[in-house]
């Protein structure tokens, strides 16, 4: 291969996380296990035993998918799931990304098995759910990672080049993150019968690789993956680490002698290229994970490769000890080379080579002693402690595709994975922590417990402070949620059992977050943690769905992340053959079997119960939660059609096609068939108030962000009342190119902090975060104060006919649409103006008027005045109204230095004599406005109302930008009029 293909010594890239499923093993900690104990879990059918089930309730998939489902595109979803957990890495945070998806996969037996009959329709799931594409590409969607996303069959060897095409996409900079390995399950008689027609398959079921006895390989199913980052991303991040991956390297064997005839020059050629590629001598090399098949072709001509490359310069070095993880859990084909990758991460991390098995004589053609080669037959350190740990991993595919991996330990100074020093409790801070566990549902919820539980009752020393820290900060925070409240891990321990066991006792606090959108805990507050009050407040608030920072809790503990078990998925069966057919259980829908229902004289219970009976057809079977969206139930647009269609047969009501859409949950949906039977339209009901023309507007709450670290209408008023003086030099934490002479001002009035936003809270990704205008987002925070402020819960609100009327404009922010670069597909909706008022609206559910209105300086005036007119009309009951502004760039200084119209020193002197220009600052604020009737009825504070106002324009005045006094006295004249 050409020297400039790759530099030299080229970026390593870290193991981060790992998870697998294989025989014997469950996870990661049960195939070390395996491993160190020299275990034989061969399966005799060379299956994987539970393979059938699969959490579908957990990634928002209907039972009747994921009947259709591979089970390799099952398995990859959930593994994927807890490889990251292993990485400490929370899946939400990575939301929108540019993380990449690289499985290696070589069979798809699933979809040559028995059962399905071709004479009728294929299911509507089947080309998604038997299409080995989508196995990578259903882990991208599930997560909203927007990086690459492919399957790589190159055969046997399929899981290694998929690891390779990562660690190339991590180090070109294509991704940022990659989730990598593969996934094989032998399900179908056929694949056995065609892997004995190939004759590598052992008669006696073991594989006795380079003995003597060695007569082929037993099959094995399974699955591995990895979470890969580039190493300096990965220290940077704080990432513990398994090992490094220091090079690798794809080829093909050529013409060879046979397509299926291994090529030893091939192999070697790989071998001596990763380890160029990785800046390694191979003689530096101490262990090789074997492709190691056991067949009499195939062994003796790896051992070639690897003493043509590996014994040249080895010297008085140790011999080069080598070893197959196939002769443990057989041969696993496509996931083969991602399970030897894993074993070797985890010899590099523990510092102990694990056996291979079923050695006791050099096959007749393997002269290990002249090839400087010994098989691994026995449980020991590495061979040369002092050196470094460095080992190769080999993979061969059966067409001649070979791969090969240069795996070693990380630096001295990076976090190692897996290595957990002794350290006892701090004696000096008995605290109560608090232990956080939260799943899908309550049954998980109480199963994580026990696995909790589990851990803790191990033996395994570990500090109750880590164990907590690493519960509130490394996981996914999920609706079902309990806090174990306890100082000690025996504590914890006792807590956690009675848990699991179905119980809540004392010290344990147990919620649910029915609304995504909750307060954070205090209202934007974190209550005082000095005492365990504090913290059982903090955990009331988070077990009753608000946002928490744990942070104050753990405030001079000195907390390290450890290793915590992985989620309980609470898996049912799922198979194809027992679905039969596009609707694969309950009635059919419009057979006249039974009588239709008189849904007038049915109650809203009973409504709901036919309801649910349908959505439990349509999506395959299985008891349905009511409160759960459609998309959440797995509903795609067919399948929503579809449920339309049965309800019409069912109830012979005429519904529009969107009625699902319209009314997104099961429960939504039957409260809209009770007002249908009823007679009522399907509209929302019209105001039953209408206010007067003249009817005064109270102000019930007011919010705001302002320069001189003003976040509160108190805030501003202490301003003002001390006579301060907000404007500050331009911000340095925006990027201003300040040095250009473009404007001869350089202070104003800044938000501090304009570019900070909690977008995990409201439900926005990280890069459609990067790509909304700041005033979006300082706009969602202020909105969700002033409704705080007004002692609203803003979930309350979602469906209702609340307003929203912005003033503000377009800013800088942000490239130009066709150069959006990472923010494609957020861009426009990041930056239109219209999306101001809108992304309020759309994030609080709010369906009464919502508007952006330009007006330049007098915008969020105007809308204010808008919002008047909007209440007085019953158009909405309760209106946010206001105005923001935020400077992105200079160039609005630019602009108005040209004009020479701005003050010198940034400062407004308004009615002076010595006034000279504008001084340019920024800011939000919103008010909360109600009928006054409706104010008083409710019981809401008055803070103030607006009896009147008004809106005009100066019309062809001494110009464009020139004021008009005589339009400035009409519009106050309006007003006063307006007000009586």
């Amino acid at each position: 291969m050409a020297d400039d293909v790759v530099a030299l010594g080229e970026e390593p890239v870290a193991i981060v996380g790992m998870a697998c499923r294989v025989p014997g093993a469950e996870s990661v900690r049960e195939f070390w296990r395996l491993l160190l104990r020299g275990e034989d879990a061969v399966d005799e059918e060379g299956g994987l035993a539970g393979v059938s089930r699969f959490d579908a309730a957990f990634f928002g998939i209907s039972r009747r998918e994921a009947n259709v489902m591979d089970p390799q595109q099952r398995i990859v979803l959930e593994l994927a799931w807890q490889a990251l957990e292993d990485a400490g890495i929370v899946p939400h945070d990575r939301r929108g990304g540019d993380a990449g998806v690289f499985i290696g996969v070589c069979a798809s037996d699933y979809l040559t098995l028995p059962g399905a009959d071709p004479a009728e329709p294929a299911p509507q799931h089947a080309m998604t759910g038997l299409h080995r594409s989508v196995i990578a590409n259903r882990v991208s969607h599930h997560l909203d990672w927007h990086g690459p996303s492919f399957t790589v069959d190159a055969g046997q060897a399929s899981s290694l080049v998929a690891v390779h095409a990562a660690c190339a996409s991590l180090r070109s900079g294509e991704a940022d993150l990659a989730v990598s390995g593969g996934v094989h399950l032998n399900l179908s008689p056929r694949s056995a019968w065609l892997a004995a027609g190939f004759g590598g398959l052992s008669p006696t079921g073991r594989s006795r690789v380079f003995d003597a006895d060695a007569d082929g390989f037993a099959r094995g199913s399974g699955a591995a993956l990895l979470v890969l980052k580039r190493l300096s991303d990965a220290v940077a991040d704080h990432d513990r680490v398994y090992a490094v991956i220091r090079g690798s390297v794809v080829n093909h064997g050529g013409t060879g002698e046979g397509l299926v005839v291994p090529s030893a020059e091939a192999q070697a050629d790989a071998l001596r290229e990763a380890h160029r590629r990785a800046g390694v001598d191979p003689a530096e090399t101490q262990y090789v994970e074997l492709h190691g098949t056991g067949t009499k072709a195939g062994d003796p001509r790896e051992a070639r490769a690897l003493g043509a490359v590996f014994a040249p310069g080895r010297g008085s070095r140790p011999a080069l000890r080598v070893g197959s993880v196939k002769t443990n859990i057989g041969h696993l084909e496509g996931a083969a080379g991602g399970i030897g990758l894993i074993k070797t991460a985890l010899a590099v991390s523990h510092g102990e080579l694990p056996p291979s098995l079923h050695f006791t004589t050099a096959h007749p053609d393997i002269p290990l002693d002249d090839l400087r080669l010994q098989v691994q037959t026995a449980l020991t350190p590495w061979p040369d402690p002092l050196a470094a740990r460095i080992a190769g991993v080999s993979s061969f595919g059966v067409g001649g595709t070979n791969c090969h991996l240069v795996v070693a330990e990380p630096p001295a100074s990076v976090a190692r994975h897996g290595i957990v020093e002794p350290a006892g409790e701090p004696p000096s801070d008995p605290r109560v922590l608090p232990w956080v566990v939260s799943a899908r549902t309550e049954a998980a919820l109480r199963a994580q417990a026990g696995r909790l539980c589990e851990r803790l009752s191990s033996g395994e020393p570990v500090r109750a402070v880590d164990v907590a820290y690493s519960l509130a900060t490394t996981r996914e925070v999920m609706e079902h949620r309990a806090v174990v409240l306890a100082g000690s891990v025996s504590e914890a321990e006792r807590l956690l059992r009675r848990l699991a066991g179905g119980e809540t006792p004392a010290g344990v606090v147990l919620g649910m977050a029915d609304d995504p959108l909750r307060p954070p805990a205090g209202g934007g507050t974190t209550p005082g943690v000095d005492a365990p009050e504090g913290t059982e407040a903090l955990a009331r608030a988070f077990a009753g769905g608000a946002t928490v920072d744990w942070s104050a809790v753990f405030a001079g503990t000195s907390p390290r992340v450890v290793d915590l078990p992985l989620y309980a998925f609470q898996g049912e069966s799922y198979w194809w053959p027992a679905e039969g057919s596009a609707v694969p259980s309950g009635r059919p829908a419009g057979t006249g079997a039974e009588p239709r229902p008189d849904l007038a004289a049915m109650t809203p219970a009973e409504v709901y119960d036919l309801v649910a009976g349908e959505v439990s057809v349509v999506a395959g079977g299985g008891a349905v939660d009511g409160g759960l969206t459609f998309k959440d139930l797995g509903f795609g647009s067919l399948m929503s059609v579809e449920l339309r269609n049965r309800l019409v047969s069912v109830t012979g009501l005429r519904l529009p096609t969107t009625v699902v859409y319209d009314h997104p949950t099961p429960t939504s949906l039957a409260e809209f068939l009770v007002s249908s039977a009823a007679g009522e339209t399907a509209a929302e009901p019209l105001p039953t108030t209408v206010a007067s023309a003249d009817e005064p507007i109270a102000i019930v709450a007011m919010g705001c962000r302002y320069p001189g670290d003003v976040s509160s209408a108190e805030g501003l008023w202490d301003l003002v009342a001390a006579g301060r003086d907000a404007i500050s030099p331009f911000p340095v934490d925006r990027g201003w190119d300040t040095g250009n002479g473009l404007s001869y001002v350089s202070e104003g009035g800044f938000v501090a902090g304009a570019g900070s936003f909690d977008a995990s809270f409201f439900g926005v990704s990280p890069r459609e975060a990067v790509a909304m205008d700041p005033q979006q987002r300082l706009l969602l925070e202020v909105s969700w104060e002033v409704l705080e402020g007004a002692g609203i819960v803003p979930g309350l609100l979602r469906g209702s006919d609340t307003g929203v009327f912005v003033g503000g404009g377009s800013s800088d922010y942000g490239p130009r649409l066709h150069e959006s670069g990472g923010s494609a597909g957020y861009l426009l909706t990041g930056t239109s103006a219209s999306v101001l008022s809108g992304r309020v609206a759309y994030s609080l559910g709010l369906q009464g008027p919502a508007l952006t209105v330009d007006t330049a300086c007098s915008s969020s005036l105007v809308a204010v005045h808008l919002a008047m007119g909007s209440l007085r009309s019953g158009e909405c009951s309760l209106a946010l109204a206001g105005g923001v502004t935020v400077m992105s760039t200079p160039g609005v200084f630019a602009e108005f230095s040209r004009q020479q119209g701005l003050s010198v020193d940034g400062r407004c002197r308004a009615f002076s004599s010595d006034a000279e220009g504008t001084g340019w600052a920024e800011g939000v604020g919103l008010v909360l406005l109600e009928r006054l009737s409706d104010a008083r009825r409710l019981g809401h504070s008055v803070l103030a109302v607006l009896r009147g106002s008004g809106v005009n324009q100066d019309g062809a005045s001494n110009g464009l930008t020139a004021p008009s006094g005589v339009a400035q006295r009409r519009v106050v004249e309006l007003a006063l009029g307006s007000a009586g």
